[in-house]
């Protein structure tokens, strides 16, 4: 495997930002020994191409990739796991007819969604009759407390680089989103629930969100991830971040 390849796996294997992945290999393990064609599998804001990368021992999948960076999109590529990528703006939808995924994974991008329900609805519609959708985002006890206090930083100290997708629409001059979605573990559910979901699992992985970079060193202690996961995982609704496994249902 190349160097470059090797340091990305242990990057994603030490941080607690990405501990759900485990979680998401394990359940495309699952599903994919159910299937004897190929699971193709939605990876809504792919980034770089991290989650295909890490998820490329699963047989059976056939990994498509979104994303509105051009830049993401280029390292995704180089990851060799993805059969398609498609530069994409999610608030106009996604290019896909109706039926034509097994598996869609929305990972850290409802917060950034002016119309996260709409977006929702059209995972429903891409999906395949008792398709899987996984959703990690983060939500918070408090939602609207989090979300005053943001609106606040935004208007005085928004970065010139980033785009709020509620009130700005000049994307190509920005290189990332700032959120605007802040949920709490119920509104998050009830919200999958509502366009059409049934929920079949809700776990967690991290008790709060790293806005420091000295914890980046706590988090290589294998002891303190394990701990927090551990944590996480039995209190999931006392958690900054949950994942969400749920099937598609009639919307009749």
């Amino acid at each position: 495997m190349d160097k470059d390849i090797k340091a990305l796996l242990q990057r994603i294997n030490s941080r607690l930002k990405y501990a759900h992945f485990g979680y998401i290999k394990e359940k495309l393990a699952e599903i994919s020994t159910r299937f004897s064609t190929p699971v193709r599998v939605l990876d809504v804001g792919c980034g770089p191409g991290n989650l295909g990368l890490f998820c490329r021992e699963v047989e059976k999948l056939e990994w498509y990739g979104l994303d509105l960076w051009s830049n993401e999109l280029t390292q995704a590529q180089q990851v060799d796991s993805y059969a398609g990528l498609c530069q994409v703006n999610l608030v106009n939808g996604i290019p896909f007819r109706s039926d034509c995924f097994d598996v869609v994974i929305c990972n850290e991008v409802l917060m950034y969604m002016p119309d996260s329900e709409m977006l929702l609805a059209r995972f429903h519609e891409v999906l395949k009759e008792s398709g899987r959708l996984i959703v990690y985002n983060p939500v918070s006890l408090t939602p609207n407390l989090a979300a005053g206090i943001k609106r606040i930083i935004r208007r005085w100290a928004q970065a010139k680089e980033s785009i709020a997708w509620d009130c700005q629409t000049d994307w190509k001059k920005a290189v990332r989103a700032t959120r605007i979605n802040y949920y709490s573990y119920n509104t998050l559910v009830n919200e999958i629930v509502g366009c059409g979901f049934k929920i079949i699992d809700v776990n967690a992985f991290r008790i709060f969100r790293n806005r420091f970079r000295w914890f980046n060193k706590l988090e290589n202690n294998v002891s303190y991830r394990q701990a927090v996961v551990s944590l996480a995982s039995r209190f999931p609704r006392f958690a900054s971040d949950i994942i969400v496994l749920a099937s598609k249902a009639s919307r009749l």
